[in-house]
């Protein structure tokens, strides 16, 4: 009989052994797969997988803020490109730009409703000169299609008729993206008085 109950209680012993040691192999095994994941620094438990997510996370924000940052001034550069070199064009008049060409040179530079700003452009003396100094400018409600440019600028005047004449001006320009040309074209312009800077930013 005592013979019976030592070999139930070995058994029970030997199924409890073995079952230490499959849940000590199992635990084992899981606390590699946490160690792979995580790590103990500065006794703070940083999940790596997590650590390495974010940190690709932060480098492609930075980088599409980046790139936003480039579209952005990009655009900037474009509208007033466009806008400065009409604005130039129009007043430009001496023996390397004739006045007669000046029309051919603007028409892509105005939308279809502001054509009449230059239809009337005819030719003039040779000996009348023309000349703007664009001394600075800035920008506003600047979207993909529409964007308003304040430029301060001199026109020089010079003939034998009137003498030489030097006139300081603001303009603010209503500009609009044609995609078609891929250019920005001249919607509307003010001159001096009535004009708002509210808004407006260095460009």
């Amino acid at each position: 009989m005592k013979k019976n109950i030592w070999i139930c209680v070995s058994i029970v012993l030997a199924v409890i052994t073995v079952g230490i040691i499959i849940i000590s192999i199992f635990n084992h095994m899981e606390l590699q797969k946490y160690k792979e994941a995580y790590t103990l620094n500065d006794q703070e438990l940083v999940c790596n997988i997590h650590e390495q997510t974010i940190d690709d996370l932060s480098s492609q924000l930075s980088s599409a803020q980046n790139e936003l940052k480039s579209a952005q001034a990009n655009k900037i550069d474009t509208v007033i490109n466009d806008i400065t070199y009409m604005l130039e064009t129009f007043y430009t008049i001496d023996d390397a730009h004739p006045s007669g060409d000046r029309y051919a040179k603007l028409k892509d530079y105005v939308t279809k409703e502001y054509e009449f700003y230059i239809s009337n452009l005819t030719s003039v003396s040779s000996e009348y000169r023309q000349s703007i100094d664009i001394q600075d400018t800035f920008y506003s409600k600047l979207t993909d299609t529409e964007a308003r440019v304040l430029v301060f600028c001199t026109v020089s005047m010079e003939s034998e008729k009137w003498g030489s004449v030097t006139q300081p001006n603001v303009y603010e320009i209503e500009a609009q993206y044609n995609s078609e040309l891929q250019k920005w074209q001249v919607a509307g312009i003010k001159v001096g008085e009535g004009i708002s800077l509210q808004d407006f930013k260095t460009a």
